[in-house]
């Protein structure tokens, strides 16, 4: 799916791969082995590369509610 100094990078799932090529990494930041640098979207479909997970939008749920009780209480 990439290359990091010469040293190919291979996903585990098939899938839409999405962060590479949306800025995560670009050259010059330093990787360690393991190191997440990108996500493939098991879904195959394209058009999710564009929008928001469900996952994600229950993260900011979830912050958005936690901010909202501190504030009004």
């Amino acid at each position: 799916m990439a290359e990091v100094g010469g040293v190919p990078l291979r996903a585990t799932i098939s899938g839409i791969l999405r962060g590479i090529l949306r800025g995560i990494l670009h050259d010059g930041p330093m990787t360690e082995p393991d190191m997440k640098v990108g996500d493939v979207d098991p879904r195959a479909a394209a058009e999710a590369c564009w929008t928001i997970s469900d996952k994600a939008r229950a993260i900011a749920g979830g912050v958005l509610e936690a901010v909202m009780r501190k504030y009004n209480r």
